[in-house]
Parts: C-alpha cells; structure tokens; sequence
C-alpha cells in the first residue's frame, strides 16, 4: 500500500490526514448515537475541531507536552 505522507508522530499523522481532507466534507468516523438509535458521521473538519477543544480542555486542567493521560473508555 503507498504511503499518502510521510510522519513521525500520531500528532503529525492526524494533521496530515485533516490537511489533506480538508474542505472536502469527508466522513472521518461513525458513530451509533443511542438516543437517536441511527449512525452519526463526523467530518474530518469537525473531528479536527473535537480534538482541538479537548486539547484546549486538557490545556486548561495544566496538562502540558510530556506529560501522560490515560483514556478510559468502553471496549470496542
């Protein structure tokens, strides 16, 4: 499989992927939302957008570059 960019971190790697779907109203992920009982896409622009308001989030609590968080989450 050819490789679409080059990266060295996870980081880098969900850049590249937002940059090179960006403005393309693309799915980057499905969900099944409960309350609603139907599946639910997220573009690559909005998951962007996620990902930068939780990181504003752990920012604001004084998570800082190096330090390490654990995620719990169901099992999938």
């Amino acid at each position: 499989m050819p490789v679409l960019f080059e990266f060295e971190s996870l980081p880098e790697l969900f850049d590249g992927l937002c940059d090179r779907f960006d403005g393309q109203n693309r799915t980057a992920l499905s969900y099944y939302d409960r309350s609603s009982l139907t599946w639910e896409n997220i573009t690559w622009e909005q998951f962007r957008e996620k990902v930068l308001h939780f990181a504003g989030y752990l920012y604001s609590r004084g998570i800082r570059s190096g330090d390490r968080v654990g995620i719990i989450t169901e099992n999938r």
